[in-house]
């Protein structure tokens, strides 16, 4: 600057004198060149390595969040105490206490129970990976093993469901005062929740916002509702969906359906009150079929035939071959001595046929009469023995393990029809807790809602068991679905943009 401070074109201090100045001043060492390469820092931990430290992190996350603690933690007793306190009431003649046996809204609460279970395992796993993608977005230059990632994800979350379905079972169990029930209760709504906690991820992992997955929840759980096979029959069904004698395919995608069953099945099955007197029960039930339901079915059929030969006509003739059909079909997969064999010609037909065929109806029905009276006359020493040998009062037990609407509603005692038509077979739906699942072959897992037993690849499972075992089949294509993205690449599929011409 010149001597007014105005800033000017003339430097003080030339280049070449900096330059000079530069190397009198500072004098630069000589580097060494270095041939072997840097020591690497990073190290990629294997994949079970990463699954503890993905695990860590989100505990700790976890537990320093209180409110979401509080919220997670207080849900199922909280749900367990308002429904369970709801539904107890004074049921006895007189209205002044309480017993199991008369609680007519157990059904409702095992649904109920079912319903929550699914909904608190959505609920805690919804916003999982939608909370992370920031976090995986960053990390994801190093590479690292999805399937670590999710396994800490869904082991953590299962953790989480054990707790909750834990004490949802504990409260709800103690104040309705359901017995012996417990551990299989737990296992129940423990599977479903695993099973809603890996759909959550699913749907956590499909859609880029919270509101989003919120509002999809109850379009997933009302379907679980609905196809459960307590709001609505299966044979009352749309007769696309439905199928007689068998729940239909579309109810067995249904975690709620396996669920239900299951809970329905072992609470009347293996309560302490049924358990030493389920085998002569059923074969009352087996013997009061055939000798009342199934044999009164065959003699309409019977009349039928009887009506046609006394007035043949076109319509009366229809009605005829339907009817013999039956009767041949049921003739042909009888096992008994005796059986008459009518021709599938209407023609042939003559009233010695329907003379011998009512003969040996008259035969079946005696034969399963006595039966039946065989089985309730075991069922009575059965009784007098236990009373005599453990000096238990039968009617207090009956009191307090067993449920009589449970019973009415797996022995279908409201059914209209106890035997339906499906094509030329004749299909029991009277007293399916006493049935036996006949599979087609060794594929064949269907069956009708309620049976005690189900087989499948030839082994023989109780319906607590099978039915556990769907959930977790279920449970796996879940996540073997959250592994490969199929929700995601399904979603962004129908979520591209039309393009423009």
């Amino acid at each position: 600057m010149d001597e007014f401070g105005q800033i000017t074109a003339k430097r003080k201090v030339n280049p070449s004198q900096w330059y000079d100045h530069f190397r009198n001043s500072f004098i630069s060492p000589k580097i060494q060149s270095i041939s072997d390469p840097p020591v690497s820092g990073l190290r990629i931990p294997g994949r079970i390595k990463q699954a503890w430290i993905f695990l860590s992190r989100d505990l700790k996350s976890k537990i320093s969040n209180k409110q979401y603690l509080l919220i997670n933690f207080l849900e199922a007793p909280v749900l367990a105490f308002l429904l369970s306190f709801i539904i107890k009431y004074l049921n006895t003649a007189k209205g002044t206490a309480y017993a199991l046996r008369f609680n007519e809204n157990l059904p409702a609460f095992f649904l109920m129970a079912v319903i929550v279970a699914l909904f608190m395992g959505l609920t805690v796993s919804a916003e999982e990976i939608i909370r992370d993608r920031k976090i995986l977005k960053r990390e994801s230059f190093l590479n690292l093993s999805r399937n670590s990632y999710l396994s800490s994800k869904v082991l953590l979350l299962f953790g989480l469901s054990a707790i909750q379905t834990l004490t949802f079972v504990l409260i709800g169990n103690y104040i309705l005062e359901i017995k012996e029930m417990n551990l299989a209760m737990w296992a129940v709504l423990f599977s479903a929740s695993c099973f809603a906690n890996v759909l959550g991820l699913n749907i956590s992992d499909s859609f880029n916002s919270a509101v989003t997955v919120y509002i999809l929840i109850p379009l997933l759980l009302i379907p679980q509702m609905v196809l459960s096979g307590v709001l609505f029959s299966f044979d009352k069904l749309n007769p696309y969906l439905s199928s007689k004698g068998k729940v239909p395919v579309i109810a067995d995608l249904m975690v709620s359906r396996w669920s239900y069953e299951a809970l329905a099945v072992y609470q009347y099955k293996e309560n302490p009150y049924m358990t030493p007197f389920y085998e002569y029960e059923k074969a009352k039930a087996d013997a009061d079929y055939n000798a009342r339901w199934l044999s009164d079915e065959l003699r309409e059929r019977v009349e039928v035939l009887d009506k046609y030969l006394d007035a043949p006509s076109e319509q009366a003739r229809q009605r005829a071959s339907e009817s013999l059909q039956v009767i041949n079909r049921w003739l042909g997969d009888l096992e008994f001595g005796g059986k008459p064999k009518l021709s599938d010609d209407l023609s042939d037909l003559s009233r010695l046929n329907l003379e011998q065929l009512d003969v040996f109806l008259t035969t079946y029905e005696n034969r399963y009469q006595d039966e039946y009276n065989k089985a309730s006359a075991l069922l009575e020493k059965k009784m007098d023995f236990i009373r005599r040998k453990y000096r238990t009062d039968l009617l207090s037990e009956q009191n307090t393990f067993f449920n009589q609407s449970m019973a009415d509603l797996v022995r279908n005692v409201k059914t209209p029809e106890p035997v339906t038509q499906s094509g030329d077979k004749l299909i029991r739906q009277a007293n399916p807790i006493f049935m036996d699942h006949q599979p087609s072959g060794l594929l064949d897992y269907r069956a009708p809602f309620y049976v005690p037993f189900k087989s499948w690849l030839g082994i023989q499972f109780s319906t607590l068991q099978f039915n556990l075992l769907a959930i977790w089949l279920l449970s796996a294509t879940m996540y073997f679905s959250l592994y490969f993205r199929w929700f995601h690449k399904v979603i962004a599929f129908f979520g591209r943009p039309v393009p423009q011409d």
